[in-house]
């Protein structure tokens, strides 16, 4: 935690700077999405040549199950189920610099913070040979996932008749995370395991497509 606090200050300090010449003041709305995986919403608000912003992603939650039956042990079966949900909130700054006329490039950094959350559940069923009756052994294995980091905004924007907006940028990113696995279930040793990771990420897995509308 200590050192997701110093994440914090430190782009703090840099997302401190404000810049003198004041030009158009603009506000942007629209939908991000990212490795056709994530999808969300964006709103930026500042001036032609720089804005403030603030976008939250969201993964498409999967909820799934699975009924197992073996050839080879006709007495037994298993029923699985998997659930999971991922939620991702950045918030920075991005400099725009014009290169030719409707294109701008985009640079800048942003603070970025994440919550993951799956959960699998299993139960099998098999027949005692004894009493003939089904007896059943669950399991559920459960994950959740903190993280926090600092991002750089590298980009272009092409500008629709300086109404439309339409962005393309990779966000290369240094990140801590904080992973807490817990397995319980009958017939089962139950632990609990933390990990930490600090992780740097960036390719076009990290690249980000955007349609803003700018009023």
């Amino acid at each position: 935690m200590k050192k997701l606090i110093l994440l914090v200050a430190a782009a703090t300090l840099l997302f401190s700077s404000t810049y003198a010449q004041q030009k158009e003041r603009v506000q942007e709305v629209g939908f991000v999405f990212r490795n056709f995986n994530y999808f969300g919403a964006t709103y930026r608000i500042g001036n032609t040549n720089s804005v403030w912003r603030i976008t939250a992603l969201t993964a498409r939650g999967r909820s799934t199950e699975n009924e197992t039956v073996y050839d080879t042990i006709p007495d037994l079966k298993r029923e699985s189920s998997l659930n999971d949900l991922s939620f991702a909130v950045g918030i920075g700054r991005e400099r725009r610099i014009n290169i030719v006329e409707n294109f701008d490039l985009r640079l800048g950094g942003q603070l970025s913070f994440g919550y993951e959350k799956d959960e699998s559940t299993f139960q099998e069923i098999f027949v005692n040979s004894v009493t003939l009756e089904n007896e059943y052994v669950d399991r559920k294995d459960a994950r959740q996932q903190l993280s926090g980091g600092l991002a750089g905004i590298v980009g272009v924007n092409y500008n629709v008749k300086n109404k439309l907006i339409i962005g393309l940028e990779i966000l290369p990113e240094i990140s801590y995370s904080e992973d807490t696995r817990k397995l319980t279930g009958e017939n089962y040793a139950s632990n609990e395991t933390t990990s930490n990771t600090f992780s740097f990420n960036a390719g076009l897995s990290f690249a980000m497509l955007s349609l803003a509308y700018r009023f």
